[in-house]
């Protein structure tokens, strides 16, 4: 059994060097190139001259040396016959010349059971094999068989997880001036040399080098020629190439198409081929590029490419039975294509670069199922059909394409792809957008969709001159099938005639939940609404103008010629209006003027920001007015900008029930936006009279007051860090014109100067820093509101904003009294802590509170601590004579608490033994207080301090937690 194991393995090893030699001599036309992996220590192969016959059958080598340097397998000729009919049956006849001996043999790989061989018995046969082969390879072959379940599944693999000894090792092979003869359809084959030199498993680090030169001739005349230059490194599960193959080829007949082809081919490639139970796979990694490729099918059809490259992985998995099993191949990488040129006939089509990112699985090739999941981009496609010119700028797709079968096409499509920049003679669009997903099944005509889809700027061609545009077009929630098609919403946002015969013009036109129904058949369509803005056709004499259409609830029936519309509004006019007017804005022009001129800052402002001019005008302006019966106006697109300062959009305006004689109040809204970031909300109510009586109550909540940061630096030289904004508006108009109050209300503001310099210009107006005004005006919630009354009559404009001012200046003076008196006592502020105001009859008398002096349960005297702190009150008193000093002592509840216990007073009696006669805790502590204050007055006075400029203060209203002497500055 070993023997016939030896013997099936040295004709596998023939076998190998038969294959090893077809693959390089098919990589004309190579359809897999595989990696071979084999037993054997260093061999050489030699091989003086080959003739194969391929469709015959014949295969010989004569002179073939194979085997070990000292002792190699010599024969004189080796012939190898098949027959196509009894392939796939594993029929083989082998014939070998060796050492004068003639040595035929028929193997089937099933069944043959060999007893003798050319006149030799297998222990004879043996004797010669051990002769020959190289000593530690006949040690292996002697190994026992392995048994089913050890061998393994590839023949032609090593077991990476063994340390096998042998690795293969071929020193050369050269080839040269070999002829290969095919059926008479095909060409010649010129083999004008095959060089591989140090191909070494072992080593797997040094490149082999592998130089071909094969052509191909038609009766003596050379067709063509490739020459391959690359480098192969043999590892044991795949074989790596990188090269370059230079292609030049005059006829190619092979499909009974004469085609010139020329190129230059750089690869860099890693192949892989393993032998499972009921397959091959091939597997390829690595980047393939094709440079200057040029071909011609026939005389009128040329390809030019100029650039070709793939980089990635691809896997072929090939059944060993492909009628039970489909073959499947499997890529991952990218294909980028650039500068393609084709011309057919006298038509010529380009395209600048194609690129394919993404898997790719081909699960069949009789009945291709295909799965792609990646991103393709398509960039400058130029196409000529029948003397027509299509573009196309930019397409890129992104998303799942599967195709379960050609033969009956079931197309499933998930993802998203955009098109821009298509010219073609029948439409012309900017940019299409396309997101959802598809399917189709040719064989039951069934198809689905759900996507959605948006288009710009759209022409369509109806002369030479003349064209149709529409400007914006989108398409929400399509769903389609063969029984049903329904779409959400349909927009358009402008169609516009262009050298029509009559002017056209939509403004605008919307459809709501179209259903079509079964589109095979005559179909049902239902629709929610239709609007269509203002419709112009027709020159100014026949002019027919339309300024909108509301229609709801649309149903059609084709099929019994029945339509039913639910409600139509018509909006008909002649004429639409529209004007430009400017405003000087004179109100408080001569206050805000005052403070601008006060504040205004030396340094200009930055570039990047947007302030206010003092007298630009507003420009205001109306698109359009549509008027619906006499209850309804409404205002599109109404803006309010300020020459290259202030803009207001105001997105929606509205006045609804309004009408005379009845004299009822309409409600009205205003929504828009401030500088296209701060959004405002107004509403009020109206009423429409004879005498035009306006009463209305206008609310704007909640704006941030960072929106107006820009104008307070202008205006008032402050930023607005942050804060809210409530405007409450209650106006009234009659004949003599319109009077009423606003109130205004800031929230939590923080706002400051912007420089130093503004800061003094503030403090000069104010009297006092901008915080400090801010603390005045808040209350206890951090809000601070204003009420502003405004009468406006002919000629005559007044704002109570100065009255206001005038109030807020009020309530601050009584600060700047008390800011004062702290600058006043530079550099003592820091014995302050809290300033207040007192108000004692009907005069203001300030007053500064300082730190207290604290003392701990029973203590006798003033320590050196409380001293030091009386010594810096001395010397303000002396620096400042018209300063006064108050103080009063207060019994804190703690020392209440500690005088309870005789241990605590013991001290305190020994000291002060006129109060012994006191038992109660509560008066021990209040005559305690009276000794401390006579001790602080005594400190005073003996440090010179008039008896006139100090007083008694009033005591605590409520008990504090520890015993103290209050004191404060008064002036």
């Amino acid at each position: 059994m070993w023997l016939l194991t030896l013997l099936r393995g040295l004709f596998m090893s023939v076998l190998l060097v038969i294959g090893i030699v077809l693959a390089l001599l098919a990589a004309i036309n190579p359809v897999g190139t595989y990696a071979l992996n084999t037993w054997g220590k260093a061999f050489n192969l030699q091989v003086e001259s080959l003739d194969i016959r391929w469709f015959a059958g014949s295969f010989d080598l004569y002179g073939v040396r194979l085997g070990a340097v000292e002792h190699p397998l010599v024969s004189e000729k080796l012939s190898l016959r098949w027959r196509w009919d009894t392939l796939q049956d594993q029929h083989f006849w082998l014939q070998a010349h060796w050492r004068g001996v003639q040595v035929p043999l028929q193997l089937n790989a099933d069944k043959t059971q060999i007893t003798q061989i050319g006149g030799w018995t297998p222990i004879q046969w043996q004797q010669k094999l051990a002769q020959s082969l190289p000593e530690p390879l006949w040690q292996q072959l002697q190994a026992p068989s392995p048994t089913p379940e050890q061998a393994p599944s590839n023949l032609w693999a090593l077991d990476a997880s063994r340390d096998w000894p042998w690795r293969i090792s071929l020193s050369s092979l050269h080839l040269q001036d070999i002829q290969l003869s095919f059926a008479q359809a095909y060409p010649d084959l010129a083999l004008h040399k095959l060089e591989i030199s140090q191909l070494r498993s072992a080593y797997p680090e040094i490149a082999s080098p592998v130089h071909l030169d094969l052509a191909w001739y038609q009766a003596d005349t050379q067709l063509g020629r490739v020459q391959l230059e690359a480098q192969i490194q043999p590892l044991l599960a795949s074989l790596p190439v990188q090269g370059q193959v230079h292609l030049q080829a005059q006829a190619l007949n092979a499909w009974g198409l004469p085609v010139s082809a020329k190129t230059q081919v750089n690869l860099q490639q890693a192949f892989h081929l393993v032998q499972k139970s009921q397959s091959w796979q091939v597997a390829t990694q690595g980047q393939i590029g094709t440079q200057a490729l040029a071909l011609q099918i026939p005389e009128d059809v040329a390809v030019a490419l100029q650039d070709l490259r793939w980089q990635g992985k691809v896997a072929l998995d090939w059944p060993l039975d492909p009628q039970t099993n489909a073959p499947k191949i499997n890529t991952q990488g990218k294909l980028q294509l650039a500068d393609l040129s084709l011309q057919l006939a006298q038509q010529k089509h380009q395209l600048d670069q194609l690129t394919l990112a993404g898997d790719l699985q081909l699960a069949s090739f009789t009945d291709p199922q295909l799965n792609y999941q990646g991103k393709v981009q398509l960039t400058g496609l130029q196409a000529q059909l029948e003397q027509q010119k299509h573009q196309l700028k930019d397409f890129a797709l992104e998303g799942k394409v599967q195709v379960a079968s050609l033969a009956s096409p079931i197309l499933d499509y998930q993802g998203q792809f955009q098109l821009s920049g298509l010219n073609s003679p029948y439409v012309q669009v900017d940019q299409l957008r396309w997101q959802g997903q598809s399917g189709w099944k040719t064989a039951h005509q069934a198809w689905s969709m759900q996507a959605d889809l948006g288009l710009q700027n759209i022409q369509v061609p109806l002369s030479a001159q003349a064209y149709i545009q529409v400007q914006d077009v989108q398409l929400k929630q399509i769903h389609t099938t063969p029984e049903s098609s329904t779409l959400a919403a349909l927009q358009i946002a402008n169609i516009t005639g262009k050298n029509t015969p009559e002017p056209l013009a939509l403004e605008s036109l919307s459809l709501r939940e179209l259903d079509l129904g079964a589109v095979l058949q005559t179909p049902k369509i239902t629709l929610a609404g239709v609007q269509v803005g203002a419709f112009n056709l027709g020159r100014a004499d026949k002019a027919f103008y339309l300024a909108g259409l509301e229609v709801g609830q649309v149903a059609i029936d084709l099929a019994k010629s029945q339509a039913a519309i639910g409600t139509v509004h018509l909006l008909e006019s002649r004429q639409s209006l529209s004007w430009t007017q400017t405003n000087q804005l004179e109100p408080w022009q001569s206050r805000i003027t005052l403070w601008q001129q006060a504040l205004q800052p030396t340094d200009p402002a930055p570039p990047a920001e947007k302030s206010p001019a003092p007298s630009a005008p507003w420009e205001w302006f109306v698109e359009s007015i549509a008027i619906q019966q006499p209850q309804y106006i409404s205002l599109r697109d109404l803006n309010l900008q300020r020459p290259e300062y202030t803009q207001i959009s105001l997105q929606k305006m509205r006045i609804d029930d309004l009408g005379m004689p009845h004299a009822q109040a309409s409600p009205w809204l205003v929504e828009g936006i401030l500088d296209e970031q701060t959004p405002f909300k107004v509403q009020g109510q109206v009423t429409l009279t004879p005498e035009l009586r306006w009463q209305t109550g206008v609310r704007l909540q909640d704006l941030a007051l960072s929106s107006f940061d820009a104008y307070s630096r202008h205006y008032a030289g402050i930023n607005l860090a942050s804060g809210q904004l409530q405007l409450t508006l209650d106006a009234q108009q009659d004949t003599q014109g319109i009077r009423g109050n606003t109130k205004l209300q800031l929230y939590h503001l923080d706002a400051n100067p912007i420089s130093d310099q503004a800061a003094q210009k503030i403090n000069r107006l104010l009297s006092m820093p901008l915080g400090l005004v801010i603390s005045v005006l808040e209350d206890s919630d951090g809000e601070i509101a204003l009420d502003i009354p405004f009468d406006f009559q002919a000629g005559k404009t007044k704002v109570g904003l100065e009255d206001a001012l005038l109030l807020v200046t009020r309530k601050a003076a009584q600060q700047a009294a008390l800011y004062y008196l702290r600058n006043s006592l530079q550099p003592y502020t820091g014995l302050i802590t809290l300033g207040q105001l007192a108000l004692e009859g009907a005069e203001y008398l300030t007053q500064v509170k300082l730190d207290p002096l604290t003392f701990p349960p029973a203590q006798v005297g003033l320590n050196d601590r409380q001293q030091d702190y009386l010594t810096k009150i001395v010397k303000m008193l002396n620096d400042r004579p018209s300063l006064h000093f108050s103080y009063c002592a207060d019994a804190g509840s703690e020392e209440v608490q500690a005088l309870e216990n005789p241990q605590t007073r013991a001290p305190l009696l020994a000291a002060y033994p006129q109060l012994a006669q006191i038992t109660q805790a509560e008066e021990l502590a209040a005559s305690l207080q009276k000794i401390r204050q006579r001790l602080v007055r005594e400190f005073l006075l003996a440090a010179n301090i008039e008896n006139q400029r100090l007083a008694l203060c009033s005591p605590a209203s409520q008990m504090p937690e520890q015993s103290q002497v209050r004191m404060g500055i008064v002036q």
